[in-house]
């Protein structure tokens, strides 16, 4: 049996009521969600709630004390042990189900009131986690009430599985990925026969999400829907949507085959459904995306369902205009890499057409004035001789800076071979042994694709040159027809900082964070390895949107350079 001192292992279940004996314990549940204080204030059942070895009570709701007959502030100071479960054996049994989490009602447990009378009530017992520190909370009732109880657990239930629905579309990398897992959550645990959302949103509409996403549940009549859906004879009519766009609320609709407006366009008679449920996500106050759920039998679902549904769409149009926002950021962030691109290739060719052709013009010159210096006194031969050096150097700086910004051999020649000239020169200049590993040929590549490993290699092998002090790199790019995959390694002998394997490559400076950025866009992944002895970045792009040209993806053996 457990004793102050050993907190009872928490489970997961619903968050608990509003106040508190605990002054820290109030400011916890000043920011309880608000359908959680409903449930515990509205509920016809005891709820108590107690610290996590059991030995006091923290809270009860106004049902409790009616039933206990204290008054709040009395109930607190009285041990639970001679509250609930006081018959003989009861509070062993209590505490073993808490510790095993077994959820699940103890029938007949004995509960003392203030006057002494022992009256027999079913207790449910779970462990709750509340700012890091674990509570029971204790649910009491009799058999009357058990229906109700069901009913508020399956409303809390279905809250603990929107929240994990909500922190699932947060992850999803872009809109439409949150709204397909979402209807795709929602229907399977209302085991619907599919569902279906409606883009309303121009904006919405923007960040490439189709104007209708379809999911088909694992119901039998699931395949029937898709194939009338295929066939374009599931058409939604517009009194459909003309109520929930004007009341912006979760609405349920049942009886759907004895509703006329329906029954000819939604044929539900012929797929069997019987009832649909319908939930806006607002954007910028605004619906932007429409939800429905169709199910063959009724919903039977009250208004808590639908407060928490609203809860639910509600904090979805939160993350859709994140991700909206996020999608317009990286927009403009592609439009300034296309900029900054074009810049390049721009100061490229004035440099190479105009620049380095007027000092390769003055070198000639001067070339001219070396042949005919006889006369010149020993210091103009001297500074002669400087301006000749300056001159070739100069062309050779600006020649070696216009490939760097931007290496024509990229265009002409493709990805691979660009790679190749470059990392020879890249050795020649630098001294270090590079190899590369990489197809003997690809297939061409959207530019921007190519554009963007090319910049990386040539961050990552410009860092491993004054960061790393590495005298040995290795490019390895491999190339299926799903995927590319690009990494950099070379030794770690400088200054890094080996004792964190995966560091953010946004901390590694603006060149690397600029990277990042391009290889988000394009939907890759990077990543930055750094250990005791060596360095390895890692970059994976899907393929299947950036292809230039249509057909299987095809590779000679590869080669080492």
């Amino acid at each position: 049996m457990p004793h102050k001192g050993h907190p009872i292992p928490p489970a997961e279940v619903s968050s608990p009521p509003r106040a508190s004996a605990d002054p820290a314990f109030d400011g916890e549940f000043s920011r309880n969600n608000d359908l959680f204080r409903k449930i515990f204030l509205s509920s016809n059942d005891a709820i108590l709630l107690l610290s996590a070895t059991a030995s006091e009570f923290l809270d009860l709701n106004p049902r409790a004390s009616v039933i206990f007959g204290y008054p709040r502030h009395e109930f607190l100071h009285v041990p639970p042990r001679r509250a609930i479960c006081t018959l003989k054996h009861q509070w062993g049994l209590l505490l073993d189900s808490v510790r095993n989490k077994r959820d699940k009602w103890l029938r007949g447990m004995g509960c003392r009131q203030k006057s002494g009378g022992i009256i027999s009530r079913d207790v449910l017992a779970s462990v709750v986690q509340l700012g890091g520190k674990s509570h029971i909370l204790a649910t009491i009732h009799d058999a009357r009430q058990r229906e109700l109880s069901e009913v508020l657990r399956e409303d809390a239930r279905f809250m603990r599985f929107s929240n994990a629905v909500i922190a699932g579309a947060a992850a999803a990398p872009t809109v439409e990925h949150a709204i397909r897992f979402c209807l795709r959550q929602v229907c399977d645990y209302a085991h619907c026969v599919f569902a279906h959302a409606h883009i309303f949103s121009g904006r919405t509409a923007a960040t490439r999400v189709p104007v209708d996403i379809w999911h088909f549940g694992m119901h039998e009549r699931a395949e029937s829907v898709k194939a009338m859906i295929t066939a374009k004879r599931f058409v939604f009519p517009e009194e459909w949507y003309s109520h929930i766009l004007a009341s912006s609320q979760a609405v349920t609709v049942d009886e759907l085959d004895v509703q006329p407006e329906l029954l000819a366009e939604l044929e539900v008679q012929n797929l069997g459904l019987s009832s649909a449920l319908a939930a806006p996500i607002l954007v910028c106050g605004e619906v932007a995306v429409v939800c429905e759920y169709f199910s063959d039998e009724p919903m039977n679902r009250g208004q808590l369902f639908l407060d928490i549904m609203a809860n639910l769409k509600a904090r979805l149009g939160q993350i859709v205009e994140q991700k909206q926002t996020n999608e317009s950021v990286r927009n403009l962030s592609t439009k300034l890499f296309h900029a900054q691109d074009e810049e390049r290739r721009q100061l490229a060719r004035e440099l190479h057409d105009t620049t380095a052709q007027n000092v390769a013009a003055i070198l000639m010159d001067l070339g001219v004035i070396s042949r005919n210096a006889n006369g010149l006194t020993p210091a103009a031969n001297q500074a002669l001789s400087e301006s000749l050096s300056l001159a070739r150097q100069s062309l050779q700086e600006i020649r070696s800076f216009s490939y760097l910004i931007h290496p024509p051999m990229l265009e002409e020649l493709g990805l691979i071979a660009a790679l190749r000239i470059f990392i020879e020169g890249f050795s020649q200049r630098s001294g270090m042994h590079l190899r590369l590993e990489a197809p003997e040929s690809c297939p061409k590549l959207a530019t921007v694709l190519e554009t963007t490993i090319f910049r990386v290699v040539q961050e990552a092998l410009t860092n491993a040159r004054r960061h790393s002090g590495s005298s040995t790199a290795e490019v390895k790019v491999r190339l299926n027809p799903t995927e590319l995959r690009l990494s950099v390694e070379n030794e770690t002998t400088g200054d890094l900082l080996w004792d964190q394997p995966n560091v953010q490559p946004a901390k590694l400076g603006v060149g690397m964070r600029s990277m990042q950025e391009r290889v988000q866009y394009l939907e890759g992944h990077l990543n930055f390895h750094i250990g005791k002895n060596r360095t390895v970045l890692e970059v994976v792009f899907p393929l299947s949107k950036t292809i230039r040209e249509e057909g299987d993806v095809t590779c000679t053996q590869d080669t080492d350079t």
